[in-house]
């Protein structure tokens, strides 16, 4: 039962195998299942880091249940108004094609993001929900993080 002063967050991940090219790329390089990740706010609204956008986005996407796996924790409603202020404010920002190919390297590459770095770095900043490792995470692996579960 939610606690009536927190907030609901959801990620949604992009099962790879549903993609095109460059997802079916992550998937295999990554060895994982997911491709991509998306922040769902409760009003509908999704903000990532995504290459078909050219970077930073808000939008609002459907997700296709076969196409994606939405998770959902709860954050008190300071984390997740600070949590949103600080996605908004990389609105904009360049995709990381650098850290997609030095993945791993635990480099960072200045204002750029690509998508787990934005919502792991979010999320760890703003919640007691995962450590700041977000140079060096997959969607899998933010996925496991999180729920504690293989995908």
């Amino acid at each position: 039962m939610q606690n009536p002063r927190n907030r609901v967050i959801k990620l949604a991940f992009y099962v790879a195998k549903h993609g095109n090219f460059l997802d079916m790329l992550i998937a295999l390089f990554t060895f994982g299942k997911f491709s991509h990740v998306e922040l769902l706010f409760d009003d509908g609204m999704s903000v990532s880091a995504s290459p078909r956008d050219g970077g930073v986005r808000s939008k609002f996407i459907y997700f296709e249940p076969e196409k994606w796996r939405i998770i959902s924790f709860e954050v008190s409603s300071i984390e997740y108004n600070n949590i949103r202020k600080y996605v908004a404010k990389r609105i904009g920002l360049k995709y990381d094609w650098a850290a997609i190919f030095l993945f791993g390297l635990g480099l960072n590459f200045g204002k750029k993001y690509m998508c787990t770095e934005l919502i792991s770095e979010a999320i760890s900043l703003y919640s007691n929900k995962l450590d700041n490792i977000r140079h060096q995470i997959t969607p899998d692996t933010l996925y496991t993080q999180l729920t504690g579960k293989k995908p």
